[in-house]
């Protein structure tokens, strides 16, 4: 008998086609999805941790990460779907990204200001 080579189909015992019932082929999808799904999971929360390492470092941003709730990770998948489904949503959520980006730093500034101001307090009277 010859060898099967990958590509043929499976046949039946009578040689004709080996049909796959549609519970089958269900089943496999589903299976498929989940491996993507826990791995484009792990790989996020890598990215993440990653990102928050420079800022929080490595055991502190484990932790964030790990104690992240369901709703904050819900709602970072939906922005996301939002982002990638068409361009004005993408339009819509960089915008978002830039001007939350443009306000943290507005706030780092005035809390510098506000943190000089409390530690030199003569400097302050006599810019008035």
């Amino acid at each position: 008998m010859a060898r099967k080579t990958s590509n043929e189909p499976e046949t039946s015992p009578d040689g004709g086609p080996l049909l796959q019932s549609s519970a089958k082929l269900a089943k496999n999808a589903l299976l498929a999805d989940i491996v993507m799904r826990m791995g484009t999971s792990v790989l996020r929360k890598g990215v993440e941790t990653t990102f928050l390492r420079g800022k929080y470092g490595k055991d502190a941003a484990k932790a964030l990460v790990q104690e992240r709730k369901l709703g904050w990770t819900l709602a970072s998948l939906a922005i996301a779907k939002i982002g990638s489904k068409s361009i004005p949503g993408a339009a819509l959520v960089g915008s978002g990204l830039v001007i939350k980006a443009l306000l943290d730093r507005s706030k780092a500034r005035q809390a510098a200001r506000r943190n000089a101001r409390k530690a030199n307090p003569t400097s302050d009277q006599s810019a008035d």
